[in-house]
Order: C-alpha cells, then sequence, then structure tokens
C-alpha cells in the first residue's frame, strides 16, 4: 500500500511534564525520574526504537513557535489565538471574547473560510471513537466508531488493563494504571478498509486526534503507543509515540521529530505530517491548539511515499504484542481523510477541552 503527497494531523490530549532521559530505565515519570529495571538493547530494524538520526531527550519545558499571537482573536497569518492556559478563545467573527466563551454560529462542517464553530469538524472525517462506553471496570467488548461505515474496535483486556475511568463530566476514557504494561483498543488489518482509503488516496491528507492525560511512559527503547498503525512491536508505519525523548512521530518505523512532553494534566494535542511540505515544517506539534517548538528535526524527504503494508493494524494505547502502553487515560481518538486548518484544528481543541464524550 502507497500514500502518496498526503499530511496527517495527530489530535492528541496528552497530560505530562518534559523530562530527560535516564539510562536503564524502564519507565520515566513525569518528574524526569526512572524507575528501576533494564531497558530494551539497542535498536536494530524490526526493534522498538529504529531512527534515522540522532534523537535526543526532550528539552525541559513546553515551548509554543510560530508567530505571537494578537488580542484580535487570530495572529498576523491568520492563526487562531490561545490564552494563558493554551484555550482557545475566538469567537466566530475572529474577535476574541474575553470570557473564554465561544460565540456565534454552532454548525458543524469545515470551517477553515474563518470563525469558530461550537462543534468538531467533520471535514474528511472517516473514523471518530468517543470511548466512553463504561465508567469503570472492563466491560464493554467493542469501542464504537461515530463516523460514517463504522468500524469498532476490539477491547482486549490483559490483567483488568485498560480498565473504564470517568474521572470529571464528559471525561470517559480507557486508563493504564502503570506504564509498558497490556491491554489496547484495535483492528486488525487495515487492508481494503476505509483506513487504507484514506491513506492511499493520492494527494489526500490525514488528521488524527486524540485526547490523552499521560501520567508515565516507556523509558529509553521502550517508548509507549498512543495511536499506532504498525505490525507486531515496530515504533509504527505512522504511530504517535511518548517515551524519554518526549512526544515523537514514527514514520515507516523510524523515529522521527520530536517535542517536548506537555505539562501534567489533560490536553489536546495535534500531530502534523505533511510530506509535501516545505523543510522544517513536515510535522508539526501543537498543544491544545498552538504550535509547539520542536527538540529535534528529524524531516522524511520532501514528497516521501509512505508505504502501509498488508497486516498493519490500527491500535489505541499499544502495539500488537504489546507492553507498551502509557500510564494514564487515552479519553478519545479520530482519524480524518484531510488536513484539517488551523482554524479546525483550534476548535476542536477548544471542544474536546470542554468535552470529549459522545455529544
Amino acid at each position: 500500500m502507497k500514500l502518496h503527497g498526503w499530511a496527517v494531523t495527530w489530535l492528541l490530549g496528552a497530560g505530562a511534564c518534559t523530562f530527560g532521559s535516564t539510562g536503564g530505565s524502564a519507565t520515566v515519570d513525569i518528574n524526569g525520574t526512572s524507575s528501576d529495571g533494564t531497558a530494551d538493547g539497542p535498536s536494530t530494524a524490526g526493534d522498538d526504537v529504529a531512527t534515522a538520526g540522532t534523537v535526543t531527550a526532550a528539552s525541559a519545558g513546553m515551548t509554543t513557535g510560530g508567530p505571537m499571537a494578537t488580542d484580535t482573536g487570530v495572529d498576523s497569518t491568520g492563526s487562531p489565538v490561545v490564552d494563558g492556559t493554551g484555550d482557545p478563545t475566538t469567537d466566530t467573527s475572529g474577535t476574541t471574547d474575553t470570557s473564554g466563551t465561544t460565540t456565534g454560529d454552532t454548525s458543524g462542517g469545515d470551517s477553515s473560510s474563518g470563525g469558530m464553530t461550537a462543534v468538531l469538524s467533520d471535514n474528511g472525517l472517516i473514523a471518530r471513537y468517543y470511548l466512553d462506553e463504561a465508567n469503570s471496570g472492563t466491560g464493554p467488548s467493542e469501542a464504537a466508531d461515530s463516523a460514517p461505515t463504522p468500524i469498532a474496535l476490539t477491547l482486549n483486556y490483559s490483567s483488568n488493563e485498560p480498565t473504564w475511568a470517568s474521572p470529571a463530566m464528559g471525561q470517559t476514557g480507557l486508563q493504564w494504571s502503570a506504564a509498558s504494561v497490556d491491554g489496547y483498543a484495535g483492528f486488525g488489518d487495515v487492508d481494503q478498509t476505509k483506513f487504507e482509503d484514506a491513506m492511499e488516496a493520492p494527494g489526500v491528507a490525514s488528521t488524527m486526534e486524540v485526547v490523552v492525560r499521560i501520567d508515565n511512559v516507556g523509558g529509553p527503547g521502550e517508548p509507549s503507543r498512543i495511536f499506532w498503525i504498525g505490525d507486531n512491536q515496530d515504533t509504527g508505519a505512522l504511530a504517535m509515540l511518548a517515551g524519554d525523548f518526549g512526544i515523537a512521530l514514527s514514520y515507516e518505523d523510524t523515529v522521527r521529530t520530536t517535542w517536548p512532553l506537555p505539562p501534567a494534566g489533560r490536553h489536546v494535542l495535534h500531530l502534523v505530517v505533511e510530506t509535501m511540505a516545505a523543510d522544517g515544517s513536515r510535522a508539526r506539534l501543537y498543544l491544545d491548539g498552538a504550535l509547539v517548538q520542536p527538540s529535534v528535526v528529524n524531516e522524511m524527504t520532501q514528497g516521501d511515499v509512505l508505504a502501509v503494508t498488508n497486516g498493519e493494524q490500527v491500535h489505541i494505547g499499544n502495539t500488537l504484542t504489546q507492553g507498551r502502553s502509557i500510564e494514564g487515560i487515552i479519553y478519545y481518538a479520530g482519524l480524518y481523510n484531510v488536513a484539517l486548518s488551523d482554524v479546525d484544528v483550534a476548535n476542536n481543541a477548544m471542544v474536546l477541552l470542554d468535552d470529549d464524550d459522545t455529544p
């Protein structure tokens, strides 16, 4: 399977803080310390971490890149303004609502022409998992897909991992009690499914969304998987990783650009991968709608074509062979076959921060 001239955006909610790597660790907590244990050995083809360049530990703190925000609702480039907490505060006219709420049209659809909506954009929607089937326990066998032509994810509970959790109203999801344990929500071979169709269409961009709180991650050599398309225990043909290096993109089983982990708590992240973009912008991460400065830039060649082979699977929270979970909660995941605009990214971040469960 080939993906031609495409882009991928990952929207993820994450809660953790930046930390450096510590040799010989199995897991790394959000304060930058590592638990005792033995890390995976040096990377080889097929190992957890295969890099096409030097990947360094994330620098301390979360920084934002791009133009300085103004008080007009959008900055000088038209990007949406976020407040001091990272929450978008732009109304449908493009002006700032100092109360922190959004006013105006509440209809759905593409808001790329300007103006915020009060619902998630459905532009190019392929799959959407609200992950709100239960408030506790391990009862449900599937996570429903609310997008057209739905494909449910099968829940694989292993030693009661993960369990359903609902720490607050509108914030239900799947919780793992420790990093590097088993259990996932997943779907088998993506061949001849809507996932394949979305990724193989020439020139089509994609957007992946996840809301997550990260309390702890896998240590050196065993990064945790948040959203993963891959086979066995590779880093992923296309995946969002969280490890001692921070947040990272895996592209064709190679760790690429990395960013610092976000602060502790529940957040929304967007990971945008655009192989046709100019140098320095083929992978971009947003925290709650605001652009994040990368720690290490390790880009694909411009125009690179992603090969997704038969047998690749879609998983939330783990690999096929497991043992690569986060400690924390994954609240929501979605996939689009378009690259959402900056306005849609900020709008979706605002909506999901407020409530990530089924409307």
